[in-house]
């Protein structure tokens, strides 16, 4: 049976100029575009399984990952 490893990240729901984003590249984790954040956990095998709005301005991202055995 497949085992999986999970990760969470979240995210600012916001937009410079209109206060709220539709366009991944506009939401913000302090610093880092959390898009970033989605293609960097791609390219190290994480599969985003799961987008979930908190509240008006946050958004948790939930990632799976099969783990090898043997």
């Amino acid at each position: 049976m497949q085992k999986w490893e999970y990760s969470t990240c979240w995210g600012w729901i916001q937009d410079r100029k209109n206060g709220l984003a539709t366009d991944p590249n506009l939401i913000w984790q302090g610093e880092n575009p959390v898009w970033d954040i989605v293609k960097k956990n791609g390219l190290e095998g994480w599969e985003l399984v799961s987008v979930t709005y908190i509240d008006a301005y946050k958004i948790l991202y939930t990632f799976k990952r099969p783990i090898l055995e043997g």
